[in-house]
């Protein structure tokens, strides 16, 4: 699984079997339970521009956007 971050706000983004999740702190846990039940601060999105335009309404500019680009550019996949 595949794990990324935006800073200002703090945003984690996971690579998961059912998309991208976003949330605003790191639990693997938390996803897999949010996978089953919504619980807490996680949303899950279909694809990498879905997830790219769902950090935005959680506070995430544009130079936080190129920055997760870049990072996941920067991973071997």
């Amino acid at each position: 699984m595949g794990r990324y971050h935006a800073d200002e706000p703090f945003l984690c983004v996971m690579a998961t079997m059912m998309g991208w999740a976003v949330a605003s702190k790191c639990d693997p846990e938390l996803v897999e339970l949010c996978s089953e039940m919504v619980i807490g601060d996680v949303t899950f999105l279909p694809d990498r521009n879905s997830m790219f335009d769902g950090v935005r309404p959680r506070g995430a500019g544009e130079a936080a956007v190129r920055g997760l680009r870049d990072e996941m550019q920067a991973q071997p996949a």
